[in-house]
């Protein structure tokens, strides 16, 4: 266990006052003697210079310099937050003990508070797995030792230098249920990430029916009533019940920014309406193609808002053939607010943005639009099309998909007005041009000859 305030000499916490004070630091010798530090030392001989606040201030450089040589050769790491008053036999404590479990076999460091409840259940399920188990607890007034299954401790009495290292050193955060601390924990991240002080992460919310008031709470008032905040900026949070899911988010979005410099991209919100006016991290429909000019010597980066996909350029798109247990597609019917051949029935789908992966992008918009959880099984086909006479132009690839959790249900009615689940010798006849060409490659591949002998029947809901 490091605690952050040893292996420092007391001299290194003393303060130069040339006589009136304790002696000069060692680590002032570091420092050049610039005008700056000039002007400090000779407001040290003040009877009113804030010596105490100076000693603090030292104080927190020890635990900055701490916490980063410590953490320095640590494995990418996910950081898991939650409540100190989860029993393990609560069904969240035994989720954060699979996450981290299934986070640390696909070779994720797992850092957490370091305290009892859903941050023992992390380091817990990190040490199972083999992974490393780090935790970062706070200094306890009432002598609470940190939990028992870490790696790697490092104790803190500064909450400042004690977020930082959660923040600099997370490839995501997931966030189960909690209190005020995992609250302000969750807002801290968001302003970051949002105001781009920190390379930008996914941020998982673990637990939809806990979390569903809140988003609720953010989208109606905070994004569509009160415009304290903009709509695009609900896209920096995602939500999930599965361990395995919030797996495949880390390792996906980690491997789709792996070849650059450039900030994670990544676009999950599950509530409904979140989309609205793109944000420079939520930009559907609009290019992240980024203007730069020059404002006080600084460069500055703006998204372009004049482009749209499909339009300007090529557009991506991807979209699924979802079956149930029973066998059965999903069938979403296009609303008066789809871009393209409304009223007609489709396979659900999207585009694809900055930096997803396609299948990352497939399972966004079924959580986005239908509520659905989706397992991607395999790639069919890829087509390049041209619609609205030309002038839209898509490329579109094709995937088959096993439904694995969530009753559909239609959080965007503007662009779904109906949907239904279809055996495949009865589907609604009215199709669009690239689900009929969806179908035919899936016929090919598992079908058989069966392409021709398909008798499209013009009803709605199950068959």
């Amino acid at each position: 266990m490091l605690n952050t305030d040893i292996e420092w000499g007391t001299q290194d916490s003393q303060v130069s006052t040339n006589g009136h004070g304790p002696s000069q630091p060692a680590t002032s010798a570091l420092v050049s003697k610039s005008q700056e530090w000039f002007a400090l030392e000779m407001a040290m001989h003040h009877p009113d210079f804030p010596r105490a606040e100076y000693q603090h201030t030292l104080h927190l450089f020890r635990e900055f310099a701490t916490g980063f040589a410590a953490l320095a050769a640590i494995p990418a790491s996910v950081v898991l937050w939650g409540s100190a008053r989860c029993k393990p036999e609560d069904p969240f404590y035994r989720a954060a003990v699979e996450t981290s479990r299934l986070l640390a076999r696909a070779g994720f460091g797992i850092i957490t508070g370091g305290g009892p409840g859903i941050m023992e259940a992390a380091n817990k399920g990190a040490q199972e797995a083999g992974g490393m188990s780090i935790g970062l607890p706070m200094e306890s007034l009432a002598g609470e030792l940190p939990n028992r299954f870490q790696d790697l401790t490092l104790v803190f009495r500064s909450f400042v230098a004690r977020k930082t290292m959660f923040l600099t050193h997370a490839k995501a955060l997931v966030i189960f249920p909690g209190g005020f601390g995992t609250l302000d924990e969750l807002f801290e991240a968001l302003v970051l990430v949002q105001t781009r002080k920190v390379q930008a992460f996914p941020i998982i919310l673990f637990g939809q029916a806990f979390w569903s008031g809140l988003l609720t709470w953010m989208r109606d008032t905070l994004a569509t009533s009160a415009k304290t905040i903009d709509p695009g900026d609900l896209g920096l949070l995602c939500i999930s019940d599965h361990p395995q899911e919030v797996v495949r988010i880390v390792e996906e979005t980690s491997r789709a920014n792996a070849g650059g410099d450039r900030p994670l991209s990544f676009h999950r919100s599950s509530v409904a309406g979140m989309r609205g006016e793109p944000s420079v991290m939520h930009a559907h429909s609009i290019t992240l193609g980024e203007s730069r000019r020059e404002e006080e010597g600084r460069t500055r980066i703006t998204p372009s808002r004049t482009k749209r996909a499909g339009h300007a350029f090529v557009g991506v798109g991807v979209g699924a053939i979802i079956l149930n247990a029973k066998g059965q597609v999903f069938l979403a019917k296009r609303g008066q607010d789809a871009s393209n051949e409304r009223g007609l029935w489709a396979w659900p789908g999207g585009e694809v943005e900055f930096g997803e992966t396609m299948t990352l992008a497939i399972r966004r918009e079924l959580r986005e639009e239908f509520d659905m959880v989706i397992e991607p099984i395999r790639q069919i086909a890829a087509f390049d099309h041209l619609l609205e006479g030309g002038q839209e132009h898509w490329v579109s690839v094709a995937f088959v998909a096993r439904h694995l959790s969530g009753e559909p249900r239609i959080k965007e009615p503007g662009k779904c007005s109906d949907f239904g689940w279809f055996s495949l010798d009865r589907l609604p006849a009215s199709l669009t041009m690239l689900s009929k060409e969806h179908l035919l490659a899936y016929l090919r591949i598992f079908g058989g000859g069966r392409a021709g002998e398909l008798s499209y029947a013009g009803s709605s809901g199950e068959a």
